[in-house]
């Protein structure tokens, strides 16, 4: 037997689904195949109605009394319970939108509202090129994002913005990141399928680490573009650190034939566009000790790139226990509970990430990078890379790629084979790091 709660959560999935759908029938006059909607509340036989009846009798009782007072209709069916026939509803029947949002137990009735009134402005203003899915996205906005996008789509309707970044278009308020936040529904009502402005190109921001090279006088900081990805930095390195965060990149301490890359978060994944960071024979990747630095090392491995991962493990993690964050750096929650699935992690990784996901843990479940010493990500570094080190590829396929580049001084990694690892030496080397961390 459904309960009326049950009903109403049932009602309330319904409405999330198709309130779009509906309000847009109705602004335009059609006939709203969604409603009536009727619900089956139980198909009890005669000798469970009996051995149950004092419970069924309640139950009948409070659908009766919600029916009436929302506005729906029971179907009933006679039913012979303890030698009397008895009235069971067996189907409750909703009429329409309104109702369900009046009967939802929710904030339904006056999101309904809203979304009738912005669906007759638009339905107005955008009868040819309004759709559900765009009435859902202006439904999100604020009044004054509304307005700003009904005259934004105005404007692009009755010109030709080809050739224009977004802070040229001549509408008030319009700037580049609210466009990118609206621009499907902007695009949507326009009926445009692209606006043609002009966009930046993405950059990825890097570091040269070869002491040879920084005192020749050449360059430090560099970038490359993701719409020239061919063109070739400085040398190329034998050695690339991308960091998750920016201080940890521009302050990294020299290593022969390195660069360091910032990161940037969740945008790893396109620096597997740029070949001569592909062609790299030693690729790492540290990040925020944290769930999300390990999925974004997941996702950096998903584009092909075999990124080894320092500092990120149950060892850095309980030796930095003392300067873990217990929030976000906005306050906002760390996660928990069970993560999605990281395929391309290695095993102690992925354990790592449900150790500090399970809502029981106890112990530290973030250290951001900024918190680890340089001198000591240095070392940590340099071991791996003097222990010749290589991603478990038993637990993920390895591409198969052969490279032969050469490095900042010319050499391919067969004429560097009889000459040993250059000594990598910074001055700010704090030693006592060295027995914090260990060989």
């Amino acid at each position: 037997m459904k309960t009326v709660q049950d009903v109403q959560g049932l009602i309330t999935h319904r409405l999330e689904k198709h309130w779009a759908d509906s309000v847009l029938a109705e602004a335009r006059g059609d006939v709203d195949p969604r409603w009536p909607w009727t619900v089956t509340l139980t198909s009890l036989s005669g000798q469970t109605l009996n051995e149950q009846w004092s419970d069924v009798w309640r139950w009948i009782l409070a659908w009766n009394a919600w029916a009436q007072a929302n506005g729906c209709t029971l179907t009933v069916a006679n039913r012979r319970v303890g030698g009397a026939t008895r009235s069971i509803p067996t189907r409750v029947a909703i009429p329409d939108i309104a109702t369900a949002a009046a009967a939802s137990d929710a904030d339904w009735p006056e999101r309904l509202g809203a979304a009738r009134r912005r669906a007759r402005v638009l339905h107005d203003e955008f009868p040819e090129t309004l759709t559900s899915g765009l009435l859902r996205g202006a439904a999100q906005l604020s009044d004054v994002d509304f307005d700003l996008a009904r005259a934004a789509a105005v404007w692009f309707r009755q010109h030709n913005a080809a050739g224009l970044t977004a802070r040229q278009v001549p509408i008030a308020g319009l700037h580049a990141k609210w466009l990118d936040r609206n621009m499907r529904v902007v695009t949507g009502l326009s009926g445009r399928t692209e606006l043609g402005l002009v966009t930046r190109p993405s950059r990825v921001h890097f570091s040269y680490l070869d002491g040879g090279w920084i005192r020749q006088g050449n360059r430090r900081r560099d970038s490359a573009a993701l719409d020239e990805p061919h063109q070739p930095p400085g040398y190329q390195p034998q050695v690339i650190l991308i960091t998750e965060n920016k201080d940890s990149a521009l302050f990294f301490p020299e290593i022969a034939d390195g660069i360091v890359i910032e990161g940037n978060g969740n945008a790893v994944t396109r620096l597997a566009r740029i070949p001569w960071i592909v062609a790299c024979p030693r690729i790492f990747y540290w990040g925020d000790l944290d769930a999300h630095g390990l999925v974004i090392l997941d996702r950096l491995r998903s584009t092909g790139i075999d990124a080894e991962s320092i500092l990120m493990d149950q060892a850095s993690l309980d030796r930095y226990a003392p300067y873990a964050s217990p929030t976000f750096a906005d306050g906002s929650p760390l996660p928990q509970g069970a993560p999605a699935p990281t395929p391309f992690l290695t095993g102690a990784e992925r354990n790592l990430l449900e150790r500090i996901t399970d809502p029981a843990w106890e112990g530290p479940r973030r250290i951001e990078q900024e918190r680890i010493p340089l001198d000591t990500a240095h070392r940590e570094l340099v071991h791996a890379l003097a222990a010749g080190t290589v991603l478990a590829r038993t637990e993920r396929e390895h591409d198969g790629r052969t490279r032969e580049p050469t490095d900042a001084h010319g050499r391919t990694p067969a004429e560097r084979e009889s000459s040993s690892l250059p000594a990598l030496t910074h001055p700010g080397t704090d030693e006592s790091a060295r027995d914090a961390v260990g060989s």
